[in-house]
């Protein structure tokens, strides 16, 4: 058993709650990215200035955006992880409890 309060109980949470917007983040751009190389190869051979905007310019800026999410959102499940160790490890469960004060 483990004693969880409040505060730990809002923290986890809320630190799941954020690693989940990076994933979702990182997805929704890493869809664009997708998007843009999927119309470039359907496209016709000269771009358009937009078109070609948005191949260079646009996949390179989102795909640098999809990275930093989703290490975003690892380096936050991390932490999640190591709170929960770490309540674990400082938690004295409450059959160690009754023994050490006999």
């Amino acid at each position: 058993m483990w004693a969880i309060c409040e505060t730990d109980l809002k923290s986890i949470a809320a630190l799941d709650i954020i690693a989940t917007f990076f994933f979702s983040a990182s997805s929704f751009c890493f869809g664009l990215v997708v998007t843009i190389l999927l119309n470039f190869a359907a496209s016709a051979s000269p771009l358009t200035p937009v078109a070609s905007f948005m191949l260079y310019r646009g996949s390179l800026f989102f795909g640098a955006v999809t990275l930093l999410f989703a290490i975003f959102g690892v380096i936050l499940a991390i932490r999640k992880g190591s709170i929960l160790t770490q309540i674990k490890n400082e938690t004295v469960s409450s059959g160690e409890r009754s023994s050490q004060s006999n």
